[in-house]
């Protein structure tokens, strides 16, 4: 039997205007984000710097050509402090062995986290998922204030060594600032609440190599580009400040785009 818990965020309207222009963005940055309503993880024992340059995994591919029809990727990812004990895990297993922890982003603001994702219950999860990727549903309007933040960096450095060199610095220099800032804040302080909220993990290929260090934050589903260890402070001071799903974009100048809009309407919405 299949046990999936469901987190519904409040949803948000794509609005105009979405991003400041009072810093220069890169060029051709905005608009580089696939149009696609949900993001769906498949939590991996092994980080992507141990992945081989592209997925021989059967059930990332079956997924992928299920969930296409309702826009959602599929991608491989790995937290450093996730205990997973779910069997056969390989990238390049047989489709009966592999098996993952899994969970979906979707733009309507729902994240939905599956305990293990298999070819045996392959037929119910495509059946839970599907309501939760239909966008013509309406999400509640229940706060996010006590759900996770998550911050996934490509590393995926053997499909692109730009990937392999700039993802691992900025996902250390992302869990220092966080320490950081921590013990420098009282328990109270409503900034260490965010903080504790924040889960910083990697993740394989996202397309767009070139904007290394790519980094796509949940639930926003913002995708941001060209992500430097400088920049970290100011990414942690945007999350603190604007960690509602409707708000501008975290750092305007590194937005490629976000989950839920088309390239047109992220073009359009930033200007």
């Amino acid at each position: 039997m299949l046990i999936a818990t469901t987190t519904r965020l409040p949803t948000w309207t794509p609005r105009r205007h979405v991003a400041s222009r009072a810093t220069a963005t890169f060029k051709g940055l905005v608009g580089t984000v696939p149009h696609h309503n949900g993001y769906l993880l498949l939590h991996h024992p092994s980080p992507p710097s141990e992945y081989p340059p592209r997925f021989d995994s059967a059930l990332h591919k079956t997924l992928q050509a299920r969930v296409t029809r309702w826009r959602t990727l599929v991608n491989f990812s790995w937290q450093a402090d996730r205990s997973l004990a779910v069997g056969s895990t390989s990238t390049q297993g047989s489709y009966d062995e592999e098996g993952y922890p899994a969970t979906l982003y979707t733009a309507m603001g729902t994240r939905v986290d599956i305990p293990r994702l298999s070819a045996s219950n392959i037929d119910d999860v495509e059946k839970m998922l599907k309501p939760h990727l239909d966008v013509s549903m309406e999400g509640s309007e229940a706060t996010i204030t006590d759900q996770e933040i998550s911050l996934f960096v490509c590393t995926h450095g053997s499909r692109d060594c730009r990937c392999g060199n700039a993802g691992p610095a900025v996902v250390k220099t992302l869990k220092d600032e966080i320490c950081k800032r921590s013990v420098s804040l009282s328990v109270s302080d409503p900034r260490r609440r965010v903080l504790e909220r924040i889960i910083i993990g990697e993740v394989g290929h996202v397309g767009g190599h070139k904007y290394a260090a790519n980094v796509l934050v949940f639930p926003r589903g913002d995708w941001l580009g060209y992500v430097t260890p400088e920049i970290i402070p100011a990414l942690l001071d945007g999350i603190i400040a604007n960690s509602a799903l409707h708000t501008m974009p975290i750092i305007s100048e590194h937005w490629r785009g976000r989950m839920g809009l088309a390239k047109e309407e992220q073009v359009a919405a930033y200007k």
